[in-house]
């Protein structure tokens, strides 16, 4: 945001669901938990995002804060999760940047006993790699991510590769693997995205 807003870039963050004020009084927990209880109540909680940002986002351009031919959305972890789910319904989305992103709900370990849930197990991003075919994605992730799973990361970028180029479009995607300890990011990682992301929404306008 700092580096992006440097350059004319409106940054405009919002609360994950059950993050922030966004967390229900009749929540124990926020954070993954609270994922979890909406989870098991049948609530997509994925969608509901969506929809809110979705709203924010044609607020934002109708009164012309944002170009809507210079859109791009940045994640962190679950955040990430987040973004790639909403690009994916929203093409107004032109790239996104993604920083060891959760990919699949069910490589966390709080959703260790949500193996056979089908609503957890219809999240993963694997599914919505058709919708993602010929975006633009940047990604980052620790070599031994074992928070997130490495290997759940390269599935999902494969996957979208494959669905890109099967629909004729390019497969315009990046995933650095750096030595980062854990669930971590490298410490040039935001200023890579930065000018990934200038480079990008300038060749895509």
């Amino acid at each position: 945001a700092l580096t992006l807003g440097k350059r004319g870039y409106l940054c405009v963050s919002l609360d994950a669901p059950s993050h922030g004020q966004d967390i229900r009084k009749d929540e124990k927990e926020g954070g993954l938990m609270g994922w979890i209880t909406r989870l098991k109540k049948g609530e997509d909680f994925v969608a509901e995002s969506a929809r809110k940002t979705s709203a924010l986002l044609d607020y934002l351009i109708k009164n012309r804060y944002t170009d809507p031919k210079r859109v791009a959305l940045i994640g962190i972890s679950r955040g990430g999760f987040l973004g790639l789910h909403f690009a994916a319904r929203d093409p107004r989305v032109k790239c996104v940047a993604a920083f060891a992103p959760v990919t699949d709900l069910l490589a966390l370990r709080e959703f260790a006993g949500m193996k056979n849930h089908a609503g957890t197990k219809a999240l993963d991003l694997i599914h919505v790699a058709k919708k993602l075919a010929g975006r633009p994605i940047w990604a980052c992730i620790g070599v031994n991510d074992d928070r997130v799973d490495t290997d759940c990361a390269f599935a999902f970028v494969r996957k979208v590769a494959k669905e890109s180029l099967a629909q004729g479009k390019p497969a315009n995607i990046e995933i650095h693997v750096m030595p980062t300890i854990g669930h971590a990011t490298h410490a040039t990682a935001h200023k890579e995205a930065s000018a990934w992301i200038l480079r990008t929404l300038k060749e895509t306008s």
